[in-house]
Order: C-alpha cells, then sequence, then structure tokens
C-alpha cells in the first residue's frame, strides 16, 4: 500500500491506527477484511448535521432580520 500511495510504510501505519475508531480489521493479517463501526460514522453525522441546523437557523434569523 505504501508503494502504491508512494509514501513511507510509517506513514500508512500511522494513519491506519487514527482510523480505528471507524474500522477495525478482522482476521489474519493477509486475509482479513475491514469492518467499518457504523456507530461511529452516525455519531459524527449527527454532529456534522447539528452544525448545519444551527448555521441554516442562525441564516434564516439574519434574513428575517434584514427584511
Amino acid at each position: 500500500m505504501a508503494q502504491k500511495l508512494n509514501v513511507l510504510l510509517m506513514t500508512v501505519r500511522r494513519d491506519i491506527e487514527k482510523m480505528s475508531h471507524v474500522a477495525r480489521h478482522v482476521g489474519p493479517d493477509k486475509g482479513g477484511l475491514w469492518e467499518i463501526r457504523e456507530q461511529t460514522i452516525q455519531q459524527k453525522i449527527a454532529h456534522k448535521m447539528a452544525y448545519v441546523r444551527f448555521f441554516l437557523h442562525m441564516s434564516e434569523k439574519s434574513s428575517n432580520f434584514a427584511a
């Protein structure tokens, strides 16, 4: 993977460790697969949606005030 991405092996290992809260490797190193942790993804989406709702709400307030 490091060769394909043209980065150091340490970079790939570091990035995989950072992603451990989103996905985990199941099975042997050569034949395993990655399992996505959906709960974590849903939490991140909910968190971002809260920001979107907030900014839309503030945008509506400012446009109503200007009118």
